[in-house]
């Protein structure tokens, strides 16, 4: 396969300006005056990260001829868990919250704009670098025309095999989600993370894994039939607003996304006419979502109607948070003391048995963090900019992102050749889109493990199904 010539110039222009921007960056980093006022030079980085996305999405449309495309969703988000707030910065709003209050987790005081600066510039050139290794990824796709009868036997096994994967799942799945609501409405959000109602046994995380591909699974294994379609978004969307009850955005909102575009894929979009009740119904339930989150961490009805709480500036808000971890990390020089956690992560995919092997340390490295960093008895969270960074260095792990992005953008590119229209290939790339979107907010040793057992070997077992069913019809 060769690199479309098209994707050559694109390329070569994105390594020029990369570079560039890798060397003036650290210019900057190295040089800062630790105990001036840099707010003027966190404004212009704040711009920047406005470019940068302008920056993606415009050369990934120019060589790929798409922009709602799964690569774009995930370096979307990964753009705004690692700049959601300091976008709010450059329109003037969420100035005395979050990272600029200067008070993170309640445990770690930024001292200084210094630190605010170099996390910013350390993101900045993460996220150029990430897509500088997506632009390398885009090849012709070969690949042979599959026979109709083919694809249906396919379409035909998956649909069975996630419906009984569904039915094994939903009891667990919808049972964590009433311990959930249990705990949060009697003790509240934090007592989610040390209450010994939410033990997380390995068969929890397994349904958890299998969920929601299984409802995709459903989904184009019965290539959208009504009757279907309105089951499955029955299914995720009692989910959705039960966490969303309970306090938690993340656990379905990046689904969502995956749900919205294959909608749009397999139907050409919505009515009209349903967009604009979509818009209203979607509008109101974010305010009354809002409002209950509100109430529960002591505010009042009044609050709901700042600028600030809108509830698309406090999703912002709250997905940007994840910089703060990013920016202890670097502060404080913070360095992994384990065996590498990224070979560990992608050996322990299946089982942490070959990770043993190798004697290599699998530690989750949210947990490490919250815990054992800052002494919390909740979860922070992670990232791909820290795991980088506490692995090697400020200097090394942008230029590990260049690889972390060509894998990623080579797992989930499409195009219209008959390899990525295929069943299972559409499979493969929109489950494995709703777990990478999360990239900016989990380490890598939990986005593998799902991308394996939830997504490949989900997919092996419709690859063997099919394969005995084809050699006994001979």
């Amino acid at each position: 396969m060769k690199i479309q010539k098209k994707n050559k110039n694109i390329c070569l222009a994105g390594t020029v300006v990369t570079f560039i921007c890798y060397f003036l960056f650290y210019f900057i980093y190295n040089n800062l005056d630790t105990a001036a006022n840099h707010r003027t030079l966190i404004y212009m980085l704040s711009v920047v990260q406005i470019f940068i996305i302008i920056y993606i999405i415009k050369t990934w449309e120019y060589i790929s001829n798409k922009i709602f495309t799964p690569y774009i969703f995930i370096a979307m988000f990964l753009v705004l868990y690692g700049c959601g707030q300091s976008l709010l910065w450059v329109v003037n709003l969420n100035r005395d919250m979050g990272i600029l209050r200067g008070l993170l987790y309640g445990v770690y005081v930024v001292h200084s704009d210094t630190e605010i600066v170099r996390m910013m510039l350390y993101i900045n050139i993460c996220l150029m670098f990430f897509h500088l290794g997506a632009l390398f990824c885009l090849k012709d796709h070969g690949g042979h025309i599959n026979s109709e009868s083919n694809e249906k036997l396919t379409k035909n096994i998956l649909f069975a095999v996630s419906a009984v994967i569904l039915a094994l799942c939903v009891s667990l799945v919808f049972g964590k989600l009433n311990t959930v609501m249990e705990i949060v409405s009697y003790k509240g959000y934090a007592a989610l993370y040390h209450s010994d109602s939410m033990e997380n046994t390995q068969l929890l995380q397994i349904a958890n894994e299998l969920f929601v591909p299984s409802l995709i699974g459903l989904l184009i294994g019965s290539d959208y039939k009504k009757s279907v379609v309105v089951v499955c978004y029955v299914i995720f969307g009692i989910y959705a607003i039960g966490y969303s009850i309970a306090g938690s955005r993340g656990s379905w909102f990046p689904y969502f996304i995956v749900f919205l575009w294959l909608h749009i894929r397999y139907k050409g979009g919505f009515k009209k006419k349903t967009v604009i009740w979509l818009l209203i119904l979607g509008f109101l339930l974010m305010y009354l979502l809002q409002l209950i989150m509100l109430l529960r961490s002591g505010g009042g009805i009044d609050d709901l109607f700042t600028l600030e709480q809108f509830p698309l500036f406090s999703l912002l808000s709250e997905m940007g948070g994840s910089a703060g971890v990013t920016l202890i990390a670097l502060a404080q020089k913070i360095h992994w003391p384990y065996s590498n956690s990224i070979l560990a992560a992608v050996l322990s995919s299946a089982t942490t048995r070959v990770a043993t092997m190798f004697n290599l340390d699998v530690v989750a490295g949210a947990n490490w963090f919250s815990q054992d960093v800052l002494r919390l008895n909740w979860g922070t969270g992670f990232s791909i900019f820290v795991e980088m960074y506490v692995n090697y260095n400020e200097y090394i792990a942008p230029l590990l992102m260049f690889i972390i992005g060509w894998m990623i953008a080579s797992l989930v590119y499409e195009n219209d050749t008959a390899r990525d229209t295929s069943t299972l290939r559409l499979f493969i790339l929109s489950s494995t889109m709703g777990i990478l979107v999360v990239l900016g907010r989990c380490a890598l040793l939990e986005l593998t493990r799902k991308i394996v057992r939830g997504v490949l070997l989900y997919a092996l077992v419709v690859i063997v199904i099919r394969s005995l069913i084809r050699s006994r019809r001979g």
